[in-house]
Parts: structure tokens; sequence; C-alpha cells
């Protein structure tokens, strides 16, 4: 198997980094602006390391599955393509505009702050960042969950199986801790896959000879 897409090492440090930066993410209730106007440069700073680690997330898990044959792993590539297009379209509209819009209105004297904080929201509602983030995501679940197929076929361990299809949690990202456990699936299967990479890539070979 040719897993030259990331340095091995790089594959489960990347989720691990990942996962640090959602322990990190903003929790908050009710309005958008009443619940980020006092934290909104960690919600920056969060965002803007999301859609850069997705991008690199997109190539770790294409490193995962390099070399992996049939249908099942056709799919987890083809939807590695498109999750981080959307992802980050989604993450720097969403996430970084709108923590960009909440720092100006900080800015607004109180009378126009009212009005702004709505607009704020309105635009935080959107159904074109629902369908952003609906692709997203849906593309990283449908990949892992293929991957996860993938690798039963090539007869990776029950463990490993299991783990892969779990680090579909990572779209949870703004669930708590979810996604990070997500994440944490991803970087324990990808060290098991590599901790017994030679007997898995004489499976692999029978399969595809």
């Amino acid at each position: 198997m040719n897993r030259t897409r990331l340095p091995r090492l790089l594959v489960p440090a990347t989720a691990i980094v990942l996962a640090g930066v959602l322990l990190l993410h903003p929790q908050f209730d009710g309005g958008v602006y009443e619940g980020l106007s006092d934290q909104v440069g960690r919600w920056i700073g969060v965002h803007i390391a999301l859609a850069v680690g997705a991008g690199v997330m997109a190539m770790a898990a294409y490193t995962l599955i390099d070399g992996l044959p049939g249908r099942a792993a056709s799919v987890s590539r083809v939807a590695l393509t498109v999750f981080p297009v959307f992802f980050i379209a989604w993450e720097a509209t969403l996430g970084i505009g709108t923590g960009l819009m909440v720092d100006q209105a900080n800015g607004l004297t109180a009378a126009d702050r009212g009005p702004t904080a709505d607009a704020i929201q309105g635009y935080f509602d959107s159904p074109v960042l629902l369908g952003l983030s609906a692709v997203g995501n849906g593309a990283w679940i449908v990949a892992m969950i293929a991957a996860a197929l993938a690798f039963r076929r090539a007869g990776a361990s029950g463990t490993v199986v299991a783990l892969v299809g779990l680090s579909s949690l990572f779209v949870l990202h703004d669930a708590g801790p979810i996604g990070a456990i997500g994440l944490a699936f991803f970087a324990t299967a990808s060290v098991l896959v590599w901790r017994d990479v030679g007997a898995f890539r004489r499976q692999v070979e029978t399969l595809t000879a």
C-alpha cells in the first residue's frame, strides 16, 4: 500500500491537534451576538483553525485509505474531495464571517447594536449556510462510513472498522467534546492500521490479485 499523501506520523497528529482546537470551541445559548460578544476572538481563532484543519484532515483521511480497493473506498475518496470544499466555505462564512460581524458590532453604540444583532442572527440562520454545512459535514460522514466498510472488506479488525466509522462524530464539533472524541477515534484507528501494516498489506494484495 502506498501511503504517501501525508507522512504517517502527521495523520494521527493532525487529528489530535484539531481535537485540541475543538475543545476550545466557544459554546453559547440564545442569540448569536449575545453569546459571542465577549468571546469573539476565540471564536474567530477556532474557526480559522478549523478551516485550515479541514483541508489537512481530508489529506489525512485520504492517506489512511490510500490503496484500499473496492467501491466503498472509491466512494470515500470522492466524498473526501467534496468535504473540504464545502466545509471550508461554511467555516469561512458562518464561522469567520459571523465572528467578524460580532466584532464590528461590539464597537457600535447601544442604539445601533440591537438592529445589528438581529442582522447577525439572520445571517447565522441563513439556509444557504445551512446548505453548506449539510453538504460539507454530510460528505465527511459518507467518507468515514464508506472507509469503515472498505477496511472491513480488506480484513481490518473490528476495532479499526468501528473507530473509523465513529470518526464521523467529528461533524458534531459544535456539541462540546463530541467532535474532539470523533477525531481521537480517527487518530487511534490510524495508529492501529499502521501498527499492523505488513499483515494488512498482504490482505489487500490478496483482494486485488
